[in-house]
């Protein structure tokens, strides 16, 4: 009698442990097929005209607590004076997302995600009207994810991506794949950018893999130049870092890839690249200096 008691108890046992597999394993699987929509915060004013010139900035802000209102205030002051038509944040974090909401200049955007915790730190502001923006997983072990927006310019759709590319000295070959897949979403037509961290450098076997359609506003521009924007001489956020691998060496880890029939590169410069305190080498407004690139019209 007490196996017949016994028995509905374990049958139902074994069925929740099963629907709960079923469950984890949907999990798991999910994120390499769905990308999911991002909100957007409108801009609250936002004149439309054809210009003569495309502003870009890509900056990886640090997520960390080190020293936020001073390292806001001053992120904040270079986006603005940039004058950035489009702007990728990585990294972003509560304090940032806070600074740009108390932020005048912040208005003339539209931010997508609001929150920058919905895409991991990604967030892409925007002079245009974000028509479409979705936050796509990429492969690797890391979880990255890839913010992939298109915005309404006068002379038509603009895609863009940006992501924090796998931060393992020895993933060379996950980054390429991550690249690829990032290139692949945007399409084979039409104006699109590429930009963010990407987690190598000039001499990384990564650059064989960039896409052959697109233009590198440094190479392109200032080819010879280190540009270094993980600079381990200059500032010792990064040589400090806890984020630094060791043997890690000074390299230009922040990008932008144009790839466009109307734009072609026209200036490149790195941004934040001074101190907060002049001579004092310990506090930069983050660890990586941002990347400012100008497009005009062919």
């Amino acid at each position: 009698m007490a196996q017949k008691k016994d028995s509905p108890i374990i049958f139902y046992g074994l069925m929740f442990v099963m629907i709960m597999i079923a469950i984890r394993s949907i999990m798991i699987l999910a994120p390499q097929h769905l990308t999911l929509p991002a909100t957007v915060a409108r801009a609250t004013e936002k004149p439309l005209r054809h210009k003569s010139q495309l502003r870009l900035l890509t900056y990886n802000v640090l997520v960390h607590d080190i020293e936020t209102e001073a390292r806001a205030k001053a992120l904040m002051q270079i986006m603005q004076d940039s004058d950035a038509d489009i702007i990728t944040v990585q990294e972003a974090a509560v304090w940032f997302t806070d600074a740009l909401r108390g932020s005048d200049w912040a208005r003339r955007y539209d931010r997508t995600p609001q929150q920058a915790s919905s895409c991991a730190g990604q967030m892409i502001l925007s002079k245009f009207p974000v028509t479409q923006s979705d936050c796509m997983p990429l492969v690797g072990r890391q979880g990255r994810l890839a913010l992939i927006t298109t915005v309404q310019t006068p002379d038509g759709p603009l895609h863009i991506g940006t992501s924090h590319l796998e931060s393992p000295l020895v993933d060379a070959y996950t980054r390429m794949e991550q690249l690829a897949e990032i290139s692949a979403k945007l399409g084979d037509t039409g104006d699109a950018i590429i930009a963010g961290d990407f987690n190598f450098g000039d001499e990384g076997p990564e650059t064989m893999s960039l896409p052959k359609d697109y233009k590198d506003f440094w190479t392109t521009l200032r080819k010879g130049e280190t540009g270094y924007t993980w600079d381990n001489e200059r500032s010792d956020m990064a040589r400090l870092s806890r984020e630094r691998f060791p043997g890690e060496e000074s390299r230009r880890l922040d990008w932008i890839l144009l790839r466009s029939d109307k734009w072609q590169p026209s200036k490149v410069q790195l941004a934040g690249d001074e101190p907060i305190k002049p001579g004092d080498k310990s506090l930069f407004p983050s660890d990586h200096f941002g990347v400012l690139g100008v497009a005009t019209r062919k």
